[in-house]
């Protein structure tokens, strides 16, 4: 998609690191946050990104990103937040914040990207990779998401997500977990 039709960015974390019991962004996110400042400086978009993503984001430039949070059980656990989940939260905010989404830049891990292009066209969104973005694509060996953490596990994970989302029977709830 050309970087001029970019209305919105919705941005996909990839992997967490833990540190000290606390859930940091760890070095994908911070390269997926990089991306998304190189191309807000140039085109100035509304940007929905999971809470790793937006977490940088917002500590370099407040309020930049609306953040996409995970909820938590009634039991304090935070409940994981899929791929499918980010899109329908970013869809939910802008309506909430009256901001049309347009055509909807995606932002995520290179080997995530296709699969959450998918998800967001399989929502009526027109979205695709902005064409000057480039996506991180070194995996997190300590990523503290293992199926994160190098790409044959991923592309493992991935296939019985993407069936999902483009309906086919798995058999499987939710495969990124």
């Amino acid at each position: 998609m050309a970087d001029t039709r970019v209305s919105s960015l919705i941005v996909f974390a990839f992997g967490n690191r833990e540190v000290n019991g606390e859930l940091q962004p760890g070095p994908v996110n911070e390269d997926l946050a990089r991306a998304v400042q190189n191309f807000v400086a140039l085109h100035a978009v509304p940007v929905f990104a999971q809470w790793e993503v937006a977490d940088v984001l917002n500590a370099a430039e407040p309020r930049s990103a609306v953040s996409i949070t995970p909820d938590v059980d009634a039991d304090g656990n935070v409940v994981y937040l899929n791929t499918v989940q980010v899109a329908e939260k970013a869809m939910r905010f802008a309506k909430e914040m009256g901001v049309s989404m347009g055509e909807v830049g995606v932002v995520a891990f290179a080997d995530h990207s296709v699969r959450c292009v998918y998800t967001c066209r399989k929502f009526g969104l027109e979205a695709a990779v902005p064409d000057s973005m480039v996506l991180p694509d070194e995996y997190d060996a300590d990523s503290g998401q293992r199926w994160t953490t190098g790409k044959t596990v991923y592309r493992a994970v991935d296939l019985m997500a993407r069936a999902q989302v483009l309906g086919w029977p798995t058999g499987e709830k939710d495969p990124e977990r």
